[in-house]
Formats: C-alpha cells, sequence, structure tokens
C-alpha cells in the first residue's frame, strides 16, 4: 500500500450567503483555481458548472474542481471548503462524481463546523485540523462513490427514503410515511431496507435525529426541550434516555464536551 500522499495546501473554509451580490439574480461566472466543497444549507435555484445544470438542495455536496467555469442563481447558502491538492488526492477528486447527496449529510456538515471554528482559532491545531480535514474528504470521496453507483431502482428508492427522513426530523415520521416517500408498502419497504443497508428504518431515523441534535447541542444555544423538539424526539426526557442509551451520555454533558473542543 502506498501511504506516499500530499496533504491539502492553502485550505480555506467558511459560509457563504451570497449577500454581497446584493440586488443581483445569477453570480458572476468565474473559474475555480482549486478544489471546493460545497455543502447546500437550503434548497435554491440552479447550480452551474461547465455544461452541466443542476438544482440546488438542502444538503447536498458538490465536489469544484480546477478550470470549472461557474455560478449560481441567487440567492443560495452554502458552507465551503477550498484547498489545492496534488497526486493521488487530487487524482480522486477529478474522477468523483461532482454534484451528489451524501449519504452521510450529518457527520459531513459535523466535520465542516468543526474545521470552521478551528480555521478562525487564534490558536489553531495543525495536528487536529488535519485529521478533521482528511476525515472530511475520506467521508465526501466514499460518498461520492456510493452515489455513482446508485443505478439500480433500489438504491435509488434507499436514497429517496434516507432523504426523506433526513429533512423531516422534526416530525413524528411512521413507517407508512418512509414507505410512501419511496412509493412502496411498508412491509416491503421495512424488509428491503433493512436488507439494504444493514439496520431497520426506525432505526437509521434515530441515528439521524441524534447526529442531528448533537449538531445542534455543539453550534448553537437552543435549550435541550427545544433541540428534542426540533429533532423529533418529542420531549427533553425522551431525548435524555436515548441519549444515555445509544450515546453513553447525557445532552447536557455532550454539549460541555463540543463546547470544550472548540475552545481548544
Amino acid at each position: 500500500m502506498n501511504l506516499e500522499h500530499s496533504l491539502p495546501k492553502n485550505v480555506v473554509c467558511g459560509y457563504f450567503d451570497c449577500s454581497e451580490f446584493a440586488n443581483l439574480t445569477l453570480s458572476p461566472r468565474r473559474q475555480r483555481t482549486r478544489f471546493e466543497i460545497e455543502f447546500y444549507l437550503c434548497d435554491g435555484k440552479g447550480l452551474y458548472s461547465n455544461e452541466n445544470v443542476w438544482s440546488i438542495r438542502k444538503n447536498h455536496i458538490l465536489i469544484g474542481k480546477p478550470g470549472d467555469v461557474c455560478n449560481h442563481d441567487l440567492p443560495f447558502r452554502t458552507k465551503f471548503l477550498k484547498f489545492e491538492a496534488d497526486g493521488a488526492l487530487a487524482d480522486r477528486l477529478m474522477e468523483a462524481t461532482p454534484y451528489f447527496c451524501p449519504s452521510h449529510p450529518f457527520e459531513t456538515e459535523e466535520l465542516l463546523d468543526a474545521l470552521i471554528a478551528m480555521h478562525s482559532s487564534p490558536e489553531l491545531d495543525m495536528y487536529a485540523f488535519y485529521g478533521k480535514l482528511l476525515s472530511l474528504l475520506a467521508l465526501v470521496l466514499q460518498d461520492s462513490k456510493a452515489s455513482s453507483n446508485a443505478q439500480t431502482p433500489y438504491d435509488e428508492v434507499i436514497l429517496r427514503a434516507k432523504g426523506y427522513m433526513e429533512q423531516n426530523l422534526s416530525k413524528q415520521i411512521r413507517l407508512s410515511d418512509i414507505a410512501s416517500s419511496a412509493s412502496l408498502s411498508p412491509s416491503y419497504f421495512h424488509s428491503m431496507f433493512t436488507a439494504a443497508c444493514g439496520i431497520t428504518p426506525h432505526d437509521y431515523l434515530l441515528g439521524c435525529r441524534i447526529r442531528a441534535a448533537k449538531h445542534l447541542l455543539a453550534v448553537t444555544s437552543l435549550s435541550i426541550g427545544e433541540i428534542a423538539e426540533q429533532c423529533g424526539f418529542g420531549t427533553q426526557q425522551y431525548m435524555n434516555y436515548i441519549f444515555r442509551e445509544k450515546v453513553g451520555e447525557s445532552p447536557g454533558r455532550c454539549r460541555r464536551a463540543f463546547r470544550q473542543d472548540y475552545l481548544k
């Protein structure tokens, strides 16, 4: 195994809400000079890259490549990462599917949030930063590859069902609701999803809620009760129970740990 890989260089990351474009309806065309990863925060209109046209969708990822000519319909909001790369990493990025719905949106956003927080810190720990950065790139490349292999009707159904769950976390979702989003009967959908993913739809949904709650605990000042409601747990007591059972500690302790990590 060849372990001689160069690290990304000239890394920049942050949030962008297109406010600098004022009353424009289309952002100026530009040519990318390095690799860019964009994680879209809300649905939008058109995304243009070379000859490709996509619809901007919440939690979708764009892997922009050096030389791409791109622009967006406005408005749009994104978290972004820009960097230079060469060698094997550049080769993999150049071959990656450019625009896709990731299988791990919450983990991706958590890593981006951590990188943005660390990048803006006056005492940047480069080892910790590059550890997070490489974890993010590995996850993005993994999900890009998975999306390019999603060619069967079953794969498309699974992705659609996952997207439905991830976008409706605040609601009390039933199995019949998820199955309906995939145009299948509940029993058949349950069997197919469990066989394909190795976990039941209920367990996948619960994992999504836990990851979303962790994100809000880390980056907001919402009360635990408000987070429980937004993430579909219903009550703070039930969220406390699930966290102790699945995470091994209470939401409050999670929040304190996140805050300590961000302040390091």
